[in-house]
């Protein structure tokens, strides 16, 4: 890469580095101390409730106003500093681009854009193809722009510990929802899901997923067949252990159980009494 004149006089400047450092941890403090995210945080600690972890989403969802003092703050640093970096991890997929605000063993809550070119690329490259995702997480989405979003509405049969992929069943397309600034929604994606069909504009909205304690498995099925064509454990550390335990077993190390379990017994044990992180 050949930088710009700007971008190299700001490279070979060990002072203009620093200063956007600090602007940037000067941001993330002033985000941690929004009145309405300090009190989320502070009711879903130590909280293990699907339930109440769910309400304390709904309040932080009800006035929104704290997302734009928020961005108008991060938009007035980038005007002053053009290489200030925004104090959240980036998320984003082919359909949108996105921040991740808050993030617990419990939940997470991100904020959302959905480009209209992505959105149009998307439809033109699927074709109305694709797939249905059932993670078996409560998804709260609140939009702030709905930009004429449409999602079709879809839903698959109930599962529970003795699910086998053999009798999966079919999901079934259940509706079409045009979305409006302001609407909230919710999903128990054991069963419920949802794919953007299209839109008119670019959308924002805000989206809280809730982790379920001893959830079924993930799915994913194909929209047009209507088939299973995947399935996983819900939990992310159960996902990675069945991921090593299937590449042990194909290098013929059919003794790698053992030592798995053992593992497992030790990371209960080292985290007895406090919050585990995942990682």
């Amino acid at each position: 890469m050949i930088p710009t004149e700007r971008l190299a006089r700001w490279l070979g400047d060990t002072e203009a580095r620093e200063g956007t450092r600090l602007c940037s941890a000067a941001a993330s403090k002033r985000i941690d101390a929004l009145e309405p995210l300090r009190d989320f945080r502070q009711a879903i600690a130590g909280e293990e409730r699907p339930e109440q972890v769910e309400g304390a989403i709904q309040t932080l969802f009800a006035d929104t106003g704290w997302v734009f003092e928020m961005l108008a703050d991060q938009l007035a640093d980038a005007a002053r500093d053009p290489f200030f970096t925004p104090p959240w991890r980036a998320i984003g997929s082919d359909l949108h681009y996105g921040a991740l605000l808050v993030n617990t063993p419990v939940a997470a809550l991100a904020l959302n854009v959905a480009p209209l070119r992505k959105l149009a690329a998307r439809k033109r490259m699927t074709d109305g193809t694709g797939s249905v995702n059932f993670s078996s997480r409560t998804i709260l989405l609140k939009i702030l722009k709905a930009g004429g979003m449409r999602f079709s509405l879809w839903r698959a049969p109930p599962v529970d510990d003795t699910f086998r992929a053999a009798d999966a069943g079919r999901c079934e397309r259940t509706g079409e929802r045009m979305l409006l600034d302001g609407d909230l929604l919710r999903f128990d994606t054991a069963t419920e899901s949802y794919i953007i069909e299209g839109a008119e504009g670019s959308a924002v909205w805000l989206q809280g997923e809730i982790d379920r304690p001893n959830a079924p498995v993930a799915r994913e099925y194909d929209a047009v067949s209507r088939r299973l064509v995947a399935s996983s454990s819900a939990d992310d550390r159960a996902s990675r252990a069945q991921l090593m335990l299937t590449c042990l077993r194909q290098a013929g190390r059919v003794d790698a159980s053992a030592v798995l379990r053992i593992t497992a017994a030790m990371r209960r044990s080292s985290c007895a009494g406090m919050p585990c992180v995942n990682g």
